[in-house]
């Protein structure tokens, strides 16, 4: 296959704005290999040969795989995406027929995971704002602590490691940042 119908396919992709489109204008040296198959550069490592495929599956629904071992989720957040980006919205499908309405329960689960990411997101904001008031506050004012606090501040390198969590586009990784909030401001 030639460059320019190489070039061509992946055009033809991106003008029909299906999920795969999204992923493969973010990638570097984006390859056809097949109908609905790509391969590229993987971003999430210092790829050097093209290691990540891509699949456009039944539905309109984007595969990734990268054959170096990066997990989906680090090459989504690498490319500024979330795994809601690999499923196509209530549009048409790629086979040009309305794909059906979410169901009742497809929306529930819809609003409780952006229920989730939103209490994420709060979570996050009101530990950095206590984090660095803390910081600000120890190091300006030079307070005496107790022993516990200072068990407390030697473990505030671990909040760092639990605000990520919490912005992590990883679900379970989320969660155990919440549980872990959870405990903290019990």
């Amino acid at each position: 296959m030639g460059i320019i119908s190489q070039w061509l396919g992946v055009m033809k992709m991106i003008e029909t704005h299906q999920p795969v489109e999204k992923v493969l204008r973010r990638l570097h040296g984006v390859r056809q290999v097949g109908p609905g198959k790509w391969t590229a550069c993987c971003p999430a490592h210092n790829d050097r040969s093209p290691s990540l495929s891509i699949r456009e599956a039944e539905g309109g629904k984007v595969l990734l795989r990268c054959w170096a071992g990066c997990p989906t989720a680090e090459v989504l957040a690498v490319l500024g995406l979330t795994w809601r980006d690999l499923f196509p919205d209530n549009g048409p499908n790629v086979r040009g027929k309305k794909r059906p309405e979410a169901s009742r329960k497809e929306q529930e689960i819809r609003e409780l995971a952006a229920r989730f990411d939103q209490a994420c997101e709060n979570a996050h904001r009101r530990l950095s704002v206590l984090y660095r008031t803390i910081g600000h506050i120890f190091a300006v004012n030079g307070l005496e602590i107790t022993p516990e606090e200072v068990e407390w501040v030697k473990n505030l390198p671990y909040m760092e490691l639990v605000l990520d969590w919490l912005l992590s586009d990883d679900p379970e990784v989320k969660y155990a940042g919440l549980q872990v909030v959870g405990r903290w401001l019990v």
